[in-house]
């Protein structure tokens, strides 16, 4: 992983926070490690961003988080920081995701090590992960009301095949992605775009708002467990109904 660039204000509230990690739940945690998972999961939380810098690419606090640390009677919340450091006895420290954003980052990681096949797969997984945290193109949250995971917000979803082809090493030309839907889904959204339509007026007809009433209808369906994302036969992204769907 390339060298990674921290604002010196966000180094001052991650110190005090990395320093109670390695006292408590993550005692063998090297600093580079924990740097890292602390980054990637307040990003998605929305507590930090990526931002351009003199150096590149620079770590920085969000306003949420400058609230937060001038609070002390509201410290932040390390739940979800500590659930990344340590994995149930017998389970993957794996971050856990839903499954398009999984499906994603391994065509990702896959394309990376056909070029580089010395890549660890983990380390790639994670390397990508926090890049996309960082730009706002994932976000960690309640996956069908209960579990904490890490899902693809609209941006990745929308441009998702440039973004792969960029990360790859591919040329990468900019274009959106092609969204593949069976036709119960093709159904139950052309029903969507017209009822919105009825309500909103013809603006909504828009081919652009129609694909972002799209592509929010299938991030939320996956979420509550209606909507299933998968590979078809030519190994490309695609989406269908789930059984509680169709019920």
């Amino acid at each position: 992983m390339s060298k990674i660039n921290i604002d010196q204000s966000l180094q001052s509230i991650l110190d005090p926070l990395l320093k109670i990690a390695r006292g408590t739940f993550a005692k063998d945690g090297d600093d580079e490690t924990l740097t890292n998972t602390a980054l990637v999961t307040f990003a998605g939380m929305g507590l930090v961003e990526l931002v351009p810098g003199k150096n590149g690419l620079t770590w920085v606090p969000t306003q949420l988080l400058i609230e937060q640390s001038k609070q002390p009677t509201r410290p932040i919340d390390l739940t979800a920081f500590m659930a990344e450091c340590v994995a149930p006895d017998g389970e993957s420290d794996e971050p856990k995701m839903t499954g398009s954003l999984r499906l994603m980052i391994d065509e990702i990681v896959e394309a990376k090590r056909q070029q580089q096949p010395e890549l660890e797969k983990r380390k790639s997984v994670d390397a990508i992960l926090m890049s996309f945290a960082g730009l706002g193109l994932v976000s960690f949250g309640k996956f069908q009301g209960h579990e904490e995971i890490w899902a693809a917000t609209p941006d990745l979803l929308d441009k998702f095949e440039s973004i792969r082809d960029g990360l790859s090493g591919r040329l990468a030309k900019f274009r959106e992605s092609e969204i593949r839907l069976d036709d119960c889904l093709k159904s139950r959204i052309e029903f969507i775009h017209e009822m919105f339509a009825a309500r909103f007026g013809r603006k909504v007809r828009r081919r652009a708002k129609r694909r972002a009433v799209t592509i929010g209808f299938l991030l939320a369906g996956e979420r509550a467990g209606e909507v299933i994302a998968y590979k078809d036969d030519e190994g490309r992204l695609a989406w269908k109904a789930s059984d509680a769907m169709l019920r």
